[in-house]
């Protein structure tokens, strides 16, 4: 009787052993499934987002690019630059100035403002980071007199090789940051957007 039981007992456990390693397997490969599909899913919200930015700054380096032919082209013409300047900058809901600064210190901008006696446009960083660039995008900085966070995006501006000035947006960080509100992460997921220095830039939470 005690041999039976045995027996029994062996085939039982014989048979359980397979079972439960094939239950734990599946749970661990379903496991992994939800886990990659999750991620896959993520990476395609983030990758949106990043997108979104990418293409957006590449819409106005195209802006800026044709700006530059048009300026170049009124050069030695009773053209003047101010309506340029107007037509850069507006109809753009996230624009919040449009300006070209020349190598003979002038300075253009929209809307109209009056600036400091002296000032130098080519002393700027905004200028001199356009510079033997194909555009320059700044880091996200806060307006002093705003104090809203914005961006300026700024292109060299050349005549037959040589820079005639350089042409920049001022973009409001806040506006932009709606191209990437909307995105669907899941049902409490968002999006947020933090600079290499660790500050955030923008988060649902707006404390």
């Amino acid at each position: 009787m005690k041999i039976k039981s045995k027996i029994v007992s062996l085939v039982l456990v014989a048979a359980i052993v397979p079972i439960l390693i094939m239950g734990i397997s599946s749970y661990i490969l379903g496991l992994k499934t939800s886990l990659r599909t999750t991620e896959i899913f993520y990476e395609g919200a983030l990758n949106q987002g990043a997108n979104s930015f990418n293409n957006y700054f590449s819409a106005v380096n195209k802006k800026l690019t044709m700006f530059s032919k048009d300026y170049v082209s009124t050069l030695g013409k009773n053209v003047e630059t101010q309506v340029l300047v107007n037509n850069l900058g507006e109809g753009e809901a996230t624009f919040i100035n449009s300006y070209i600064g020349t190598v003979d210190k002038k300075f253009i901008i929209y809307p109209q403002q009056a600036m400091p006696e002296g000032y130098d446009p080519t002393g700027r960083p905004w200028y001199k980071s356009a510079i033997g660039k194909e555009f320059a995008i700044s880091e996200p900085y806060e307006d002093a007199n705003t104090k809203q966070f914005m961006i300026s995006v700024a292109k060299e501006v050349k005549s037959d090789g040589q820079t005639v000035g350089v042409a920049s947006i001022d973009i409001d960080f806040g506006k932009l940051n709606t191209y990437i509100e909307n995105i669907h992460t899941g049902n409490r997921g968002f999006i947020a957007v933090i600079d290499k220095t660790g500050l955030i830039l923008f988060h649902n939470n707006k404390e």
